[in-house]
């Protein structure tokens, strides 16, 4: 959001303090659940708000929201991310050619890859080996531990790379993109020329 949001913004936060019959917000806690969602679009904020309201997400319904909870409406319950990464990645290893590298738009795919044994090990595991519950335990870690680019290794190595193959070069690195709808967390495949690098 931008500052040319904050008179939408405080008329939502205070639509849903009157629907809930409670105090309305302070004009500090106003600014400070604005800068807290400020990454969000106004329009994601009051999608939220909606989803909340009319009860989609269970229980919340019951008492007016806070910046969290709207947060929760859009991104999904760590575990519901985890459960979202790993469609993504099970996507990815259908569309990518076998042996490439990849690199994913976010480092915590990595760092549960990196608990699964890397993208190659990944791809090579046996049949009938199950790294999704790891996958996904790994995934909920790093979102706990906030990890971020720092903590993983910017792309993930495919058999060609770690076999040392003649002619791997690091532009084959296959770009996977983890790219959110508007309002919720439905990973979507990107062609890599659609996936900005760092």
């Amino acid at each position: 959001m931008t500052t040319n949001d904050w008179k939408k913004f405080t008329e939502l936060m205070t639509t849903a303090a009157e629907y809930y019959r409670v105090q309305p917000w302070s004009e500090r806690a106003m600014q400070y659940a604005f800068g807290l969602l400020k990454d969000l679009t106004i329009e994601q904020v009051g999608w939220a708000l909606t989803r909340h309201m009319s009860g989609i997400n269970g229980n919340s319904s019951r008492f007016c929201p806070n910046a969290a909870d709207l947060r929760m409406c859009i991104t999904g319950t760590p575990e519901q991310q985890a459960i979202a990464a790993w469609v993504a990645v099970q996507k990815a290893t259908h569309d990518v050619v076998y042996g490439k590298s990849v690199r994913f738009d976010d480092p915590k795919i990595h760092y549960a890859l990196q608990a699964c044994g890397g993208w190659a090990g990944l791809i090579n595991a046996k049949v009938g080996t199950d790294k999704e519950p790891t996958f996904r335990r790994a995934y909920v870690q790093a979102i706990t531990d906030g990890i971020g680019w720092e903590s993983v290794p910017d792309h993930m190595p495919g058999a060609d790379e770690l076999d040392g193959g003649w002619d791997w070069s690091p532009n084959q690195i296959e770009k996977v993109a983890t790219v959110r709808q508007p309002h919720g967390p439905v990973p979507l495949r990107l062609a890599a020329s659609d996936v900005k690098t760092a």
